[in-house]
C-alpha cells in the first residue's frame, strides 16, 4: 500500500458538547497518486475532507451510520472529477483510494490507483 500524503490535522472552533470523541483527531491519508490533479482541486478536496472529519466525533459510536459505512464505497465529486474514500473507524482514518477525472473530452479518463 502506497501512501503518498498523509497528514494529522486538528478540528479548529470551539468544541461542542462534552463528548470525549470530540476530541478525535482523523488523518487524511492517500493511496493513489494525486500529483495530476490540480492544486485549487487538492486543495478544496482537502478542505472537504476536513469538514467531513470534523462532523465525524459528532456521531455516536453506537449510530448505524458507522456500520454503513463500513459496508459503503465513498466518494466526493468536485468540478470533473472523482475522489473515492473510505472511513476507517478503528484508525480513525479517512483514506483517500482513487482519483479520477470525468470528463468528456477526447482525454478519456485518468485515474490513479
Amino acid at each position: 500500500m502506497l501512501i503518498c500524503r498523509a497528514r494529522r490535522w486538528t478540528p479548529r472552533g470551539p468544541k461542542t458538547g462534552v463528548n470525549a470523541l470530540n476530541e478525535t483527531h482523523w488523518t487524511i491519508e492517500y493511496d493513489c497518486g494525486i500529483d495530476h490533479v490540480p492544486s485549487s482541486i487538492q486543495n478544496d478536496l482537502s478542505d472537504q475532507l476536513q469538514e467531513i472529519g470534523r462532523s465525524l466525533p459528532e456521531i455516536h459510536s453506537a449510530s448505524p451510520f458507522w456500520e454503513s459505512m463500513r459496508r459503503s464505497g465513498l466518494r466526493l465529486e468536485i468540478d470533473e472529477w472523482e475522489f473515492g474514500y473510505r472511513l476507517d473507524e478503528q484508525a480513525e482514518r479517512l483514506v483517500i483510494l482513487y482519483a479520477v477525472r470525468r470528463g468528456n473530452g477526447s482525454d478519456g479518463e485518468r485515474r490513479s490507483r
